[in-house]
Formats: C-alpha cells, sequence, structure tokens
C-alpha cells in the first residue's frame, strides 16, 4: 500500500488502483483499516470487490473525502449476489465513511448497490453516490442493496435504480437502500426508481 500499518491509529493508505484492488483479493485484509487519500479512477479495472459472504468487510474504511469512479460490475449470472464496492459488511465494529462513488454502473442479481451490496452489520456514515446507475433482481438501492442491520447516517444518492422480479413476489428496489431493517439518519435520494409489478 502507499503506507500505514493497517490499524485504527495508522491505517493502511490508498492512493492508486492498484492499492485499492489488493483490498478484495486477500481475506486477511477484511478485519484491517483503510483511509484513501487520492481520488480513483477505476475505467477499465476489473475491480476485486471488497469483502464477501464468506469473509465479509469488519474493518474501518475511510474515504477522507474523495472519490471512486466509473465502478464498473456485470454479471449475466442472476445468481451474483451481494455486489458493490463492498460486497458484504458485517461486523459491529465495521464503518465505511467519507466516500463518495461516482457514475457507477452495476448490474448484477440480488443485494445490489453502488457502494454496498449487503450491510450485515455497521455503520455507513457521510457517502454518497452521484449519478450512475444500479439495477438487478431483488434488493436494489443506489447507496445499499441490502441492510439487515447497523446505521446509515447523511448519506445520500442520485444514481438510477432499476429491478425485475424476475418472478419473485418480493423485490426491494429503492434511490437509497433496496430492502433496509437498518436505521436511517439524515439521508436522502434524488434518482429515478424503476421496478415491475
Amino acid at each position: 500500500f502507499s503506507g500505514g500499518m493497517g490499524t485504527v491509529d495508522d491505517p493502511y493508505l490508498i492512493s492508486t488502483v492498484q492499492d485499492l484492488n489488493r483490498i478484495g483479493q486477500n481475506p486477511r485484509l477484511m478485519k484491517v483499516h483503510f483511509r484513501l487519500i487520492d481520488d480513483i479512477d477505476l475505467t477499465g479495472v476489473d475491480l476485486f470487490i471488497i469483502g464477501s459472504r464468506s469473509y465479509p468487510y469488519a474493518g474501518v474504511f475511510d474515504g477522507s473525502g474523495h472519490t471512486i469512479s466509473n465502478f464498473r460490475c456485470t454479471s449475466t449470472r442472476t445468481r451474483r449476489n451481494g455486489i458493490g464496492l463492498f460486497g458484504y459488511v458485517d461486523d459491529p465494529n465495521a464503518q465505511i465513511r467519507n466516500l463518495g462513488v461516482i457514475y457507477p454502473h452495476v448490474n448484477a442479481g440480488s443485494d445490489v448497490g453502488a457502494l454496498v451490496g449487503s450491510l450485515k452489520a455497521g455503520t455507513i456514515t457521510n457517502c454518497y453516490v452521484q449519478g450512475g446507475t444500479v439495477s438487478g433482481l431483488k434488493n436494489v438501492g443506489g447507496l445499499v442493496g441490502s441492510s439487515d442491520g447497523g446505521a446509515i447516517s447523511a448519506c445520500r444518492s442520485s444514481a438510477s435504480v432499476s429491478g425485475s422480479s424476475g418472478g419473485w413476489k418480493y423485490r426491494g428496489i429503492g434511490g437509497l437502500v433496496g430492502n433496509n431493517f437498518s436505521q436511517l439518519f439524515n439521508c436522502h435520494a434524488t434518482g429515478n426508481v424503476l421496478g415491475d409489478r
């Protein structure tokens, strides 16, 4: 990485595409801490999503007011779930904060969001999605696909969101969060939302 030791007081520093892409490749990094120190453009990059169902992200990722732009993830496999910059986040102490996601293009199965696919536990604070598209089958949101716990505060999204039930009775499509059981504070969404019946 570009510096740091991965602790809360001295997080690993992320300044390049290569730094960012190293995180998702290594399950041993899911409990360490990171700080973004520059804007990152992912045009043409196949990003390794951070956190999986087996190894969810449980650390602190501080964007420090920087942005990650042009994140792209599409899948024709309808069973590919938990898709976002962070696929799964699951720890009471996990935090994603002060981060902007610019012009994402995400299309997958369920639990699909530009920032987080599935938030099981933890907090998301002062984050936003600007423009772009997020689409899937169910539990699709501009910021977070599905949130079963934790808290989301001071966040916003202007992404266009769409979902197609694919025969499911329950879909969960939302401008900010597709399927929400977490606490929301001071959040809003302004993007178009489209879902079928």
